[in-house]
């Protein structure tokens, strides 16, 4: 998937979401979010040229493998689970709160700017 706006008014933001239930919570995988467009049809998913990343709605995704894209993250609701600060894209990609848990499920570090706008959970 290709954003088509790139940076035109704002950008596109790639979002996770969905209600909690039995089946609104997820996984994805990061290392599909790429850092150069694809030339042509390739077999594999990949999401490129998004100016930002979301997770919306009460359910829980967990985010696994690394991507090299700068992907700033704003957290508006739910859970968001991490086991590296890699999950998260490169660190000059800010992590915005509003309310949300981040659930860390390994020890890292980061040197990412983290913005907590509201009562949030880090675990």
């Amino acid at each position: 998937m290709v954003s088509s706006s790139g940076s035109t008014d704002g950008g596109d933001i790639f979002a996770l979401g969905g209600n909690a239930s039995a089946t609104g919570n997820g996984t994805f995988d990061a290392s599909v979010i790429v850092t150069t467009a694809p030339t042509g049809y390739i077999s594999t998913t990949q999401y490129y040229g998004f100016t930002a990343c979301a997770k919306a709605g009460t359910s829980s995704w967990k985010l696994t493998n690394t991507t090299m894209a700068v992907t700033p993250w704003t957290l508006y609701a739910g859970t968001l689970s991490v086991s590296s600060d890699g999950n998260l894209g490169v660190a000059s990609g800010d992590l915005t709160f509003h309310g949300v848990t981040l659930e860390n499920t390994a020890a890292f570090c980061t040197a990412r700017a983290i913005c907590r706008m509201k009562t949030s959970d880090l675990s």
